[in-house]
């Protein structure tokens, strides 16, 4: 299971092992000739690419100088229309090849501001997830299947038992040769005698896992692995006509998916460029919050454990002041009241007590998330509509998880949000404890 079988990954820098894996992935097809830089850009065309830089203006500016050879001055003065003209000439005419463009706009900074489900339909789509063994680029293929899975298992979007799992003992015991099923039966009474039990990790040492993956079709791995317990879990799969994907055609590279709504991108990443700011849902008005029930037992919440338990009837979360039920949107790019709309929804998040030890370092766009998902709390009757409001107010899982933690330092200072198994952990238990801990203050 060593990388040492594989190409060495991209060393990304971003937070979370989703975006770490999408990132490795996309290098990893573009370095083995998978794809291209062309075939990026068939993807998400120059104008695509400067929309995604609205108000992350260091790196669009950046683009245009060193891609598209504009003069700085100029550039850092250019509407995203003039800009995005630039950029398409630029690239039709030579002036920049699509290499020089991803030269510029890296790895990390695609993930971050570009959406998810597409770049990596970009990053997997192509008949090769389904090539017979008989054939020429199988090998590659093979590897390339590997090099996946095991960033996947590196990056925690998938663990070995449900690697296993996916691909059943019973075929694994089926397709293994019968030497090699003798060499694990000879490992597990050798070690039986330390007390050791053959487990998935054991099994590896004798079985490394491009040998294992080996003896399965390329397609069957892709479905029962690739797609079924990483890409769509992880909400790398886009969707169809609104519904989950299903089937060969969502599951599958290439596959039909729904073009994703415009999103905001707000995450603190590598670039030190100022996320982009978006409209703040209108907030409805509040209706009369009932009463108080009796304060639940408070047991110490972790990342990856059930729903806390609640009393017989859930309080509702602190209400939001009227300023806030109708928070002003924010500025249209490139306006000059942001300074006086983050200070409007800093001060209205102070008068709930709800205003995250981080502020300083979350987007305008953020805060007013945060500031309209307080509003939409307030109206909800149940844990399953407080939940809905909380995923509903912010535009990805990005987004949603860096707010939990945000909240998460703020409601129970001793959570060390930084710690690995907070800060990787799935966005629905980070949901739970800020719910656990909100009722608890009632």
């Amino acid at each position: 299971m060593s990388d040492s079988q594989s190409p060495q990954p991209f060393d990304s820098l971003l937070p979370t092992g989703r975006e770490r894996f999408l990132a490795q992935v996309m290098v990893h097809a573009l370095q083995d000739g998978w794809a291209t830089p062309e075939d990026f850009l068939r993807h998400f065309p120059p104008q695509r690419l400067i929309e995604s830089l609205a108000e992350v203006n260091e790196l669009r500016v950046s683009l245009l100088v060193r891609a598209a050879k504009v003069h700085e001055k100029i550039a850092a003065k250019k509407s995203l229309e003039s800009a995005a003209e630039d950029l398409t000439i630029a690239v039709s005419e030579g002036i920049c090849t699509p290499a020089e463009v991803l030269e510029v706009y890296g790895p990390d900074d695609r993930v971050t501001f570009l959406d998810g489900t597409e770049l990596w339909a970009f990053a997997s789509e192509g008949e090769w997830s389904s090539l017979g063994n008989k054939e020429r680029d199988y090998p590659r293929a093979l590897a390339r299947m590997v090099f996946v899975v095991e960033r996947a298992l590196a990056q925690n979007l998938i663990t070995l038992p449900e690697l296993f799992d996916a691909l059943t003992f019973d075929q694994i015991a089926t397709l293994l040769p019968e030497q090699r099923l003798q060499d694990v039966v000879r490992h597990a009474l050798v070690t039986g005698r330390e007390n050791k039990a053959l487990d998935e990790r054991s099994l590896l040492n004798v079985v490394p896992l491009a040998e294992l993956l080996s003896v399965f079709e390329l397609a069957e791995i892709w479905n029962r692995i690739v797609a079924g317990a990483i890409a769509k879990p992880n909400d790398l799969l886009g969707t169809a006509d609104g519904d989950e994907t299903s089937g060969e055609e969502g599951s599958r590279p290439g596959g039909k998916a729904k073009p994703p709504a415009a999103r905001r991108a707000d995450s603190p990443k590598p670039t030190a460029a100022k996320p982009a700011v978006a409209p703040a849902k209108p907030a409805p008005a509040p209706k009369p919050a009932p009463a108080t029930p009796q304060r639940p037992a408070q047991p110490s919440p972790a990342a990856g454990a059930s729903r806390p338990p609640a009393a017989a009837k859930p309080a509702p979360l602190p209400a939001a002041p009227a300023k806030a039920m109708s928070a002003p949107p924010p500025p249209p790019p490139g306006g000059g009241d942001s300074d006086e709309a983050r200070a409007a929804v800093v001060a209205r998040l102070t008068q709930i007590n709800r205003l995250p030890p981080s502020h300083a370092h979350l987007s305008l766009a953020m805060l007013l998330s945060i500031d309209t998902m307080y509003a939409d709390l307030d109206m909800a009757e149940s844990d399953d509509e407080r939940e809905d409001s909380i995923r509903e107010a912010f535009p990805n899982q990005v987004q949603l998880r860096q707010a939990m933690l945000a909240l998460i330092e703020l409601l129970d200072p001793t959570i060390n949000t930084k710690d690995p198994l907070i800060r990787d952990a799935e966005v629905d238990s980070l949901i739970k404890i800020v719910m656990f801990e909100e009722r608890r203050r009632h």
